[in-house]
């Protein structure tokens, strides 16, 4: 073995040294490439230390000035920091809004792109049972952006959702026509979906139990609150459906997180 292995390497030289033999080089050029090649590589690593150097001392100098600049602001200075019994009490915790009673507006969205049988069900169904003409969202939309992997159509409803909610609210109070479709931030809106969705109950028992949930979800938070805690106990004001199932899934391109959402108060069965 070791012979052969001899005479194989042996054949290999001899065939490099007849190759080189037939080779003539080019001093001008690649002579150069050499010297030009090591030179650049200096220099690149001497940017690269110059450039790190610069960047350390620049974040030495600002993280001072970045700390105070949190500390100020009720945050905390550093990721790993706990929460303070100080610091908390400093929060500016947004206040809601008190409601002042008296008539508000029941709105009824529905996300609908393209004419169906379905939806021309759940308008009618809504109509029958008292409930008022709902709007439409994304009509004849498209939802293909990349960023939105294949749950477009989700994203979309929200965003249209909030669009339609703020535009209403920008425009309260700008009508001069006698229109007496007032609008207001305790109006009740309801998004439901266009094409799997029958309406059976009637507006009052929708809007009952919509209080009724509220008041049982806070009085369940009020009880699980501290009472020394300095930053009060949230309440509740959106109430979203369940269902036996997660969807949409991880392959969506998504991952919600289910597993750590809280218990829905629905009856198991």
């Amino acid at each position: 073995m070791r012979r052969v292995a001899s005479r194989v390497f042996n054949r290999i030289a001899a065939g490099s040294r007849s190759s080189a033999a037939d080779y003539h080089a080019l001093p001008e050029f690649e002579a150069a490439v050499p010297r030009r090649s090591s030179r650049l590589r200096r220099l690149k690593w001497t940017f690269v230390v110059v450039g790190t150097a610069l960047l350390m001392s620049l974040a030495a100098l600002l993280s001072p000035s970045l700390q105070s600049a949190a500390s100020a602001g009720g945050r905390a200075s550093t990721p790993g920091e706990a929460m303070t019994q100080a610091r908390l009490a400093n929060l500016s915790v947004p206040m809601r809004p008190q409601d002042p009673g008296g008539s508000r507006r029941l709105r009824i969205f529905m996300p609908a792109d393209a004419p169906h049988l379905n939806l021309c069900k759940a308008v009618m169904s809504a109509v029958a049972l008292g409930y008022p003409a709902p709007m439409l969202l994304n009509w004849g939309g498209e939802f293909n952006r990349p960023e939105w992997h294949l749950g477009g159509s989700h994203i979309a409803k929200m965003e249209s959702l909030l669009a339609v909610i703020e535009h209403l609210l920008a425009q309260a109070g700008r009508d001069d026509d006698g229109d007496d479709d007032v609008v207001s931030v305790h109006d009740l809106a309801v998004m439901v979906d266009a094409y799997d969705t029958w309406f059976q109950l009637p507006p009052g028992v929708l809007i009952e139990r919509f209080h009724r949930l509220n008041r049982e979800a806070d009085e369940r938070v009020r009880r699980q609150w501290h009472a020394g805690f300095p930053v009060p106990a949230p309440r509740q004001a959106i109430v979203v459906s369940s269902a036996k199932d997660c969807h949409p899934g991880r392959d969506s391109g998504s991952d919600a997180h289910y597993a750590h959402w809280p218990a829905s108060p629905m009856p198991p069965d």
